[in-house]
């Protein structure tokens, strides 16, 4: 990743996904992928999902808000 970023004097880079209705599947290899690099993650929820109810402890959950008329 050193080759697309200009860290001058950066310290933190913050990652955040939205999982925008994606499967668990989806969110569970996302986690999987973060873990690996050994990354912190917020992610932030659209849905209902097991995953994000008990999220391991790199993980921490926003709520994304959802402006459509429901």
């Amino acid at each position: 990743m050193n080759d697309f970023l200009n860290k001058n004097g950066l310290k933190d880079i913050f990652l955040t996904a939205d999982v925008d209705w994606a499967p668990d599947f989806c969110i569970e290899n996302l986690f999987e992928l973060v873990n690996k690099y050994g990354l912190k993650l917020t992610v932030f929820a659209t849905h209902s999902s097991e995953l994000l109810k008990n999220p391991p402890d790199f993980i921490e959950v926003g709520i994304h808000p959802n402006f459509l008329k429901t």
